[in-house]
Formats: structure tokens, C-alpha cells, sequence
């Protein structure tokens, strides 16, 4: 029994050895350690130092400096010593002041006519204009007077047509000089018609008045 024992033991010794299946056979590299350091790259310190530009875009583009903006005319640096005064830049002749905007450029013809300072004009010229007709229509009438003009005739259609179409003429002219910006003269020249026409009105009451 003790041999049987010892041969059992021995048998079973030798089969344990060889248990083992060939893919279970463990290699024999050795394992490589997790904490295995990669080789370092060389580090330039000038790199290192100085961080690079970032790229120009159309984002990131500086913006250009605003344009100059244009002064505007202050008349007393101009001409300090006020108006009615001579002025060294108007080559010593008198300054005035342009309240009405006559020397303003304008875009178009009718914002031009529409100006305060050619309305005026405009509507004093026919109010005198209404005048000088009416006057002389009624010293007509009266046998005081007759009209002296042979374009206006001695009727009142006659000399309604003849004088608001010189009127609109004028007008016309007037407003396209303003839009350009030359509107001084012509304003001047509305304004010695109308003050002619408020003469003649004045002289055709004083006969109707005989």
C-alpha cells in the first residue's frame, strides 16, 4: 500500500507538470513600466520667452483712423470785427453775414425754391406785383391813368399774363443760381422788382386818390 502511496504521488507530480496548454506560456520579456518617460524635446528659450503673434484677420484688423471731420466757419474768427466792417480775407471789403443761407448749396432746384429766403422773396414780389396791377386797373377805370407799358396792355388778363409769367422767370432763375449757391444777387434782384412794383402800386393809389 505505502509503494502504491508513493507511486500515486509521483504519477501525479509528473502530470501536474505538464498540464499546462503551450498558449498559456508566459514570455519572458520583461514588463515595461508604466512611469516610462518619452525623451524630452529640446526647449528654445527664446520660444519659451516670447509668445508668438496672433494672426492678423479681418476681425483683428486695427481699425484706420476716422477721417478729419471739416471745421466749420466761425464769421467772428473770420472776420472779428462784425458785419458792415471791412474784412483783410474779403480783400478789405465789407463783411455780412449770410443769415439766409444765400451762398448754401442745395441738391436739387426745388429744395432750393423751397428756401425760406426765396419764398419771401418770391411771395413779396407777387404781392406787389397784385398791387401794381390792381392800382392801375382801377385808375384805368377811372380815365385817371392809362398803362404805359404796351406789353401789359389796359386789361387785366393782359397784365396778369405778362407779369406772373416775368414773375416765374425770375423765380426760376433765381432758384437755380440759390442752388449752386450764388442765390445773393438774384435774391437782391427779386427784391429791387418788388420794391418797384410796390412804387408804381403807391403812385397809381395817389392818382386814383385825385
Amino acid at each position: 500500500m505505502r509503494l502504491l502511496t508513493i507511486l500515486f504521488l509521483a504519477l501525479t507530480i509528473v502530470f501536474a507538470g505538464h498540464a499546462q496548454s503551450p498558449n498559456d506560456t508566459v514570455s519572458s520579456a520583461p514588463p515595461q513600466s508604466a512611469n516610462t518617460q518619452q525623451p524630452s524635446q529640446p526647449v528654445n528659450a527664446d520660444n519659451s520667452a516670447q509668445q508668438p503673434d496672433a494672426p492678423i484677420t479681418l476681425k483683428h484688423r486695427p481699425n484706420p483712423p476716422d477721417a478729419p471731420q471739416p471745421k466749420s466757419d466761425d464769421a467772428r474768427a473770420v472776420c472779428p470785427r462784425g458785419n458792415g466792417e471791412p474784412c483783410a480775407v474779403l480783400g478789405g471789403r465789407r463783411y455780412y453775414s449770410d443769415a439766409l443761407g444765400l451762398s448754401q448749396h442745395n441738391k436739387s432746384w426745388a429744395s432750393a425754391a423751397t428756401s425760406p429766403s426765396m419764398l419771401l422773396a418770391m411771395g413779396l414780389l407777387t404781392a406787389a406785383t397784385v398791387a401794381d396791377i390792381e392800382t392801375t386797373q382801377a385808375c384805368i377805370h377811372t380815365g385817371t391813368c392809362k398803362e404805359g407799358n404796351p406789353f401789359m396792355g389796359q386789361t387785366r388778363a393782359q397784365a396778369y399774363s405778362v407779369s406772373m409769367s416775368v414773375n416765374a422767370v425770375a423765380f426760376w432763375a433765381a432758384a437755380e443760381e440759390k442752388r449752386h449757391g450764388h442765390g445773393a444777387v438774384p435774391f437782391f434782384i427779386l427784391w429791387t422788382a418788388t420794391a418797384m412794383h410796390a412804387a408804381m402800386a403807391a403812385h397809381n393809389s395817389a392818382l386814383n386818390s385825385k
